[in-house]
């Protein structure tokens, strides 16, 4: 009789052939999914999950939810409206727990997203005299993160209107109350952060001491 070996017998087993059309067609079902981490002191189950984002998102009746390894979940949306929600008004909160939710499908390597930072418009109010110029703001702002954009661009802000900026912060860092920088003059200012929580999202106010 003859000896085969378990390796030879391995090959011999027949492989999977799936079509490269299929495996599209396959993730087409998950392009209006996000990978979502709670940052709690608690722990989450899908259906602690569910019932909170069912709070959130009371319109969406039909969302899928399937908890990944470090306490992530995958979380499928229905229709594109849905995602552009979801996506548009970042950051979302769970009553006192920040959620990130990050785009994915499956043609992205799960390796590849980033859930550990997050968007945040900073609006600033009453800041010193002459800050109102484009590095200065950047400067003041680059504290918090990394700057993607400035409301004006040019920072001069009609009567009225405030000057904003969209910030990417590293939510694992703990959020600075403010800091010290000088003016023209060469005095110290103490710039102050303000954080206004609303129902599912916070805006982050700068103020300057004094104000």
């Amino acid at each position: 009789m003859e000896f085969i070996s378990l390796t030879d017998q391995l090959r011999a087993l027949k492989v999977p052939q799936i079509s490269t059309e299929d495996l599209i067609l396959g993730a087409e079902q998950f392009k209006f999914s996000f990978l979502g981490k709670p940052y709690s002191a608690k722990t989450f189950t899908v259906g602690e999950l569910d019932k909170q984002l069912k709070q959130l998102w009371s319109k969406s009746k039909d969302i899928f939810i399937e908890k990944e390894e470090n306490e992530t979940f995958l979380i499928k949306f229905q229709t594109s409206e849905e995602y552009e929600v979801i996506l548009k008004f970042r950051p979302w909160f769970l009553d006192s727990d920040l959620l990130v939710p990050e785009p994915w499908n499956p043609k992205i390597p799960k390796s590849q997203v980033d859930i550990t930072k997050q968007l945040f418009w900073l609006r600033l109010y009453n800041m010193q005299p002459g800050f109102a110029n484009k590095d200065i703001m950047e400067g003041i702002v680059s504290a918090m993160g990394e700057v993607k954009e400035l409301d004006p661009p040019d920072c001069i802000v009609p009567k009225g209107k405030l000057q904003k900026a969209l910030v990417l912060i590293d939510v694992r860092d703990p959020l600075r109350r403010g800091f010290w920088i000088k003016n023209a003059a060469g005095e110290e200012v103490w710039i102050r952060l303000y954080y206004e929580k609303q129902p599912f999202k916070v805006l982050l106010y700068y103020r300057s001491q004094g104000s």
